[in-house]
This record gives structure tokens, C-alpha cells and sequence, in this order.
């Protein structure tokens, strides 16, 4: 497994600077250009823990229009540690993965998805999910 790093993450659609968000005691990184999220290991499951009322910020920036896009990045790596992203459809939400560090990135708007997929999954995780989905073979990369 890579070691994740700590220092600036670039959004893996648009390549904006991502900048942290606060969910309670949880931090993920958010795309203030496509307002997609980036979440680390185990930040997905410890969201859809979360009251209506704590997520109702994060709910609100992620609808919000994003701005201009600039859709240059071709070759999808991971903000976190640089793998490979994966992509993988899970209850019609389309989340890139990266397999060496487990996390994921939610596009725009399907934050609520996102959580209700992993809400009414048997898997302890979206990524082992993911995992899944990949060992079925439904999975572009």
C-alpha cells in the first residue's frame, strides 16, 4: 500500500488545488472549481454516519455550479499517493478508486448517492465495494 502524502492534492477531473473541508470530525477535500470530492480510506463510511444536519454544509457546496472548467487532465492519478485511478460503477454512482491507498473520488452532486450506496451496501466499505465490482469485471480504468 502507498503511503499517502500530506501535501497539496490536485482534483483528478479539473486539476484544481483541493482544499479541505470539515464534516465534524471528519476532514475530506473538496474541488472548488467541479466540486468534486476527494475522500480518504474509510471517509466515505464515516459520512454516511453522519446526521442530515452535519452533512447539510458539505450538501451545499457540492451543489453549487462549479465554475469554468478546465478539463486537461487526461491521465487519472491519485491526489493522495499517485496510483492509478480506477473507476468503478456502484448503484449507478461512477467513483474513481485507487487501489494502492483506497481512496475515492465523487464527482459533483453524487456526494448523497455516494453515501446512500454505501448505506444499503452488505460491504463494510464502498472501496471493498469497489473491490468487488472489480473482481467481477465492471470496471474501467
Amino acid at each position: 500500500m502507498s503511503e499517502v502524502t500530506t501535501g497539496e492534492r490536485h482534483c483528478v477531473v479539473c486539476g484544481e488545488v483541493m482544499k479541505p473541508q470539515l464534516v465534524e470530525d471528519v476532514e475530506v477535500d473538496f474541488c472548488p472549481r467541479c466540486h468534486g470530492l476527494w475522500l480518504d480510506r474509510d471517509e466515505v463510511k464515516a459520512l454516511s454516519e453522519k446526521t442530515d444536519e452535519a452533512l447539510k454544509g458539505l450538501r451545499e457546496v457540492v451543489a453549487k455550479e462549479p465554475g469554468e472548467n478546465s478539463w486537461s487532465v487526461v491521465e487519472r492519478r491519485c491526489p493522495a499517493c499517485d496510483g492509478k485511478l480506477t473507476i468503478a460503477a456502484l448503484d449507478g454512482v461512477h467513483i474513481r478508486h485507487c487501489p494502492e491507498c483506497d481512496g475515492i473520488f465523487v464527482e459533483r452532486n453524487e456526494l448523497d448517492r455516494a453515501l446512500k450506496a454505501m448505506q444499503s451496501s452488505d460491504a463494510s466499505t464502498v472501496v471493498a465495494v469497489a473491490r468487488s465490482v472489480v473482481a467481477r469485471g465492471i470496471i474501467e480504468s
